[in-house]
């Protein structure tokens, strides 16, 4: 007769495994021993043999628990377009379920009429339901581990701290699955986590976006199942539970991609000005005229021909440059410093801009907010009353 793990069921395949795992006891271990016909030579092999189980398992519960702390964290993984939380745990535990199985296996009765009629419509029947080992009624042995050979106890001990590590395998794998769970039912955290994810992917592609095509094949409905299940929701919120853990990574990205190009034909922005500051265009078109009138912050007693790094760098403060993006950030001031003719200064290198970067976020003497209210007195405020003239 056949015996089988069904895991087809993910979770299930979890809780069957962990039920069986935690029936494991001395007693039934003795029993189990009864109906076996096996010498002190096979037993030795045995143990060995489940000591390696346990080599592996272990390896294998080292990555889980590294796995388990980034898992939830991040919006989208890896795996396929039919991602499945569950199977990549088991993927993840596949040589200790395999072996495992092998183990329960060893313990069941060979076939006999009396077994097959336990199959029930044709099913496989479970090496973990019929295992001698995980039986719920079972004989007490009349004997202890002293009265037998130290092979038994030395194969029993093997076992025990075999499921013993299982269970805790299965036990982080469940409580990750749980906390899963728990995040695609809060919108604003699974939003959050987009976000972020979304913030990732704008420092990754900052380089490369003015070469991807609006019109690409990869940004449509029909190629993409991200983009496609995104368009049925009114907002980044309400599809985000739905998205979470359910594309792969290529294909939020892309999604971002998408949605960039989208921001930028709504508004008057480029993508390097979204990348950089965002969507908002009110407050973009701030900074825009602040770097083309940039000369208005320059200390009048500086002399020097290239403009001072160190007031470009708290620039980048005031506005909150993402991280990643100040190289990028430093090219798109250079360019708009440079579209006003009539400013006076040369432009400066990143290396001159981010060199000051520690002493601007310490700001010990007060310079980063005398110059933060300077550009508030000089451009929000004048600003503010030539939008109130307007009315």
């Amino acid at each position: 007769m056949h015996y089988t793990a069904n895991i087809y069921d993910p979770v299930g395949g979890l809780d069957t495994i962990l039920s069986a795992a935690s029936k494991f006891n001395a007693d039934r271990f003795l029993y189990a021993l009864k109906y076996k016909n096996w010498d002190e030579r096979k037993l030795e092999l045995m143990g060995n043999e489940v000591a390696t189980y346990r080599g592996k398992l272990e390896s294998e519960y080292n990555r889980l628990v590294e796995f388990s702390k980034v898992f939830n964290k991040e919006f989208a993984t890896m795996n396929n377009k039919c991602f499945s939380s569950a199977l990549t745990m088991l993927h993840k535990l596949r040589s200790g379920i395999s072996e495992t199985k092998r183990l329960f296996t060893k313990f069941c009765p060979r076939a006999r009429q009396e077994s097959l009629r336990r199959t029930i419509a044709n099913k496989p029947a479970s090496a973990y339901d019929y295992a001698y080992i995980s039986a719920d009624t079972y004989q007490l042995p009349l004997f202890r581990f002293e009265e037998y050979p130290a092979c038994v106890s030395g194969l029993y001990n093997e076992m025990e701290k075999f499921f013993l590590l299982l269970t805790r395998c299965i036990q982080l794998c469940k409580q990750v699955l749980d906390d899963e769970k728990k995040i695609k039912n809060d919108n604003k955290y699974c939003k959050y986590l987009f976000e972020e994810f979304k913030n990732k992917v704008l420092r990754e592609i900052a380089d490369i976006i003015m070469m991807i095509s609006p019109n690409s094949d990869y940004l449509s409905e029909k190629k993409n199942p991200a983009i496609a299940s995104r368009n049925n929701y009114e907002n980044d919120e309400a599809w985000a539970p739905v998205g979470f853990h359910n594309f792969t990574k290529t294909d939020v990205k892309l999604l971002v991609i998408k949605q960039v190009f989208e921001e930028e034909e709504a508004c008057n922005l480029t993508k390097m000005e979204i990348l950089l500051f965002g969507k908002d265009q009110h407050k973009v078109e701030k900074y825009r005229h602040i770097i083309t009138h940039f000369d208005e912050l320059i200390p009048e007693n500086y002399h020097r021909k290239r403009l001072p790094g160190k007031s470009i760098q708290m620039f980048f403060q005031f506005v909150g440059i993402p991280s990643g993006l100040e190289l990028q950030a430093t090219d798109y001031f250079n360019e708009t410093y440079l579209s006003n003719a009539e400013n006076r200064f040369n432009t400066v290198t990143y290396q001159a801009i981010n060199g000051h970067k520690k002493e601007v976020l310490k700001d010990e003497n007060g310079e980063y907010k005398a110059f933060t209210d300077n550009i508030k007195r000089r451009f929000y405020n004048v600003l503010t009353l030539q939008k109130a003239s307007n009315y």
